[in-house]
């Protein structure tokens, strides 16, 4: 009851200003939402001569984002930038602490301290972001975040190839595999792949000609 009070409250202002006599103090519109039941309302703004901009979820459909001419913008597409800052900071900040660890209480303090709450809006949690990049192990129990070594990334990696393929019974190629991995961690050509899945018994098995 309370969306739906709200979303006719929206449905009525919106047509209210649209049909506003003193056209001149408005001349575009934001819509922060994903839901398609928009899309009529948003064609009529857009009638009027008035920009019409969209935010919401990646996963809008396209249905509502081809609606909102002057352009639809996906909250991810917003906040990478933020979310990048707090990968690299967060990398540096590990790698410039002996153990390779810290509480996650203390980086969320140093990474405020280092890059100013106007970066970090109070409702990201540097540790929900973190668990997104492979570069970084987010241990719940131990609340506490390390960097990975590399070694790990590319075992993570090689899982997931092999995990979308667990259906087939070929072999994969070892150079495949290796061509997959340097694309998604941008390691060089000189990265020995077989050495470091052959740490890893317990998950691959090698077969040589």
């Amino acid at each position: 009851p309370h969306k739906n009070s709200a979303d006719v409250k929206i449905v009525v202002d919106a047509v209210r200003f649209r049909l506003c006599k003193n056209k001149n103090k408005i001349n575009a519109f934001c819509f922060v939402s994903s839901d398609t039941d928009f899309r009529p309302l948003v064609e009529f703004i857009s009638k009027g001569n008035r920009k019409v901009y969209g935010f919401g979820k990646e996963s809008t459909s396209q249905a509502l984002r081809e609606v909102f001419a002057d352009g639809f913008f996906s909250f991810e597409q917003l906040f990478e930038p933020i979310r990048k800052t707090i990968y690299d900071e967060a990398a540096i900040l590990l790698e410039s602490c002996p153990s390779l660890s810290l509480s996650y209480s203390m980086m969320s303090k140093k990474l405020r301290e280092n890059l100013g709450d106007k970066v970090i809006p109070s409702e990201f949690a540097p540790k929900s972001i973190l668990k997104t990049d492979m570069r970084f192990n987010v241990e719940r129990d131990l609340n506490a975040v390390c960097l990975r070594s590399k070694r790990e990334m590319v075992c993570l990696v090689v899982r997931h190839i092999l995990e979308e393929r667990k259906d087939s019974a070929e072999w994969i190629p070892l150079t495949s595999i290796g061509t997959l991995v340097r694309s998604q961690l941008s390691l060089s050509k000189t990265f020995r792949l077989l050495a470091t899945l052959k740490s890893e018994p317990s998950w691959f098995e090698i077969k040589t000609n």
